[in-house]
């Protein structure tokens, strides 16, 4: 499952922009269905430092697997959409990808 992961800080005027305009309208367009995880960059220090977040806002779109894509800093919606629907497709070529190598070893434990 992708979600979306916002690394921002309080005092950081571009982050509070994104997350009261951008954000907040790319989230009622999505109907709200998007996971959506705010790091805040003193509290969750060290969740920033292990994702190497150098700026804020950094945006990440992260599955199972990683991080799929990044934007540093603040996006507007338009911007969002493009991001998330790259990350979406990212991720199916991925999956597509895995169940082919699956498909692969199979034929090839049956046929030894």
């Amino acid at each position: 499952m992708l979600k979306l992961v916002v690394y921002s800080a309080k005092w950081c005027a571009p982050c509070r922009a994104f997350k009261s305009g951008a954000l907040k309208k790319w989230k009622q367009a999505t109907g709200n269905i998007v996971e959506v995880v705010d790091v805040d960059k003193p509290a969750g220090t060290r969740l920033a430092d292990d994702a190497e977040v150098q700026a804020l806002p950094t945006i990440t779109v992260v599955d199972g697997g990683g991080e799929l894509q990044r934007r540093v800093g603040s996006l507007d919606v338009k911007a969002l959409n493009a991001m998330w629907s790259k990350a979406v497709r990212m991720q199916a070529k991925l999956q597509v990808k895995q169940a082919n190598q699956t498909r692969k070893e199979k034929t090839n434990d049956q046929e030894k």
